[in-house]
This record gives structure tokens, sequence and C-alpha cells, in this order.
């Protein structure tokens, strides 16, 4: 099964956004910083940048939201929120990276849970840090 990656533009967002929902709030299930809904305005406002993982059947199998920072050694794509059929594969992934390349990127990150950061470490990435929290203010 042969895989494509595809930007999905803030123009096109309002039509694409329902067939991807699902995938962003799974790939936001681990936060309780973002929503589905929060990430839809980031995207709008071109903040953000959609990718949707297509098959050849044109059907959606997965979807990436990605940012680009700016750091003194260049710019770092990170992956906010990525989920899906085939997203930990080298084939898709290299298509990613193909276009942080194009856009400066000199980088890829991502926060994950051990299970996702096992899946990660298929496509080349290594443990650097382990995030921690604890909230300050009770709800």
């Amino acid at each position: 099964m042969s895989l494509e990656v595809r930007l999905i533009g803030p123009k096109c967002l309002s039509a694409m956004f329902p067939r991807v929902q699902g995938y962003i709030a799974k790939g936001l299930k681990d936060t309780d910083d973002c929503t589905a809904t929060d990430a839809k305005e980031y995207l709008e406002r071109g903040d953000w940048q959609l990718f949707a993982v297509f098959n050849e059947e044109n059907e959606i199998k997965g979807a990436y939201v990605t940012t680009l920072n700016q750091a003194p050694t260049g710019k770092i794509a990170v992956i906010i929120s990525a989920a899906g059929d085939g997203l930990a594969s080298q084939e898709v992934f290299s298509q990613l990276c193909e276009v942080f390349k194009v856009s400066g990127a000199t980088k890829v990150q991502a926060l994950a849970q051990e299970s996702a950061a096992r899946l990660y470490k298929r496509v080349g990435f290594k443990n650097k840090a382990i995030l921690v929290e604890k909230t300050l203010w009770a709800e």
C-alpha cells in the first residue's frame, strides 16, 4: 500500500477539517493543553501546518499537525500531533521530512509518550529528554 503526504493549506481547511479532526484529536489525546478545535484555529491562521496522508484510493489514512520554530542553529520542525495508519513508516515519514527540508528545517522534534516514542525510533528519532509536568493551579 502506497501512501502520500499532502499539505492542506488554510484555504482548504474548512472542507478538509471534518475528515481529519478525529486523527488530530487522537494525536492530541495525551495533552490537556490543546484540543482539535484549538488546533483548527492555529491551522486557519497559518501558524501550524496540516498534512493529510492519503492512500491510493484517495482515502485519508492519517494526519500530522506541525509547526516550524526558529532556533539559533536553524529552523526546527515540530510535530504537534500525529495519528493514523502508516505514519511511522519510513516511506511516509521521508515524504514529510522532504517538505521540512524545503521549508529550511534542519531538525525534526516531537513530544511523545513512551509507546509513540518507540514508533518514532523506527524513523530515526533518538530520545533527547523526557517531559514531566505538574499543574500549579487547581481547577
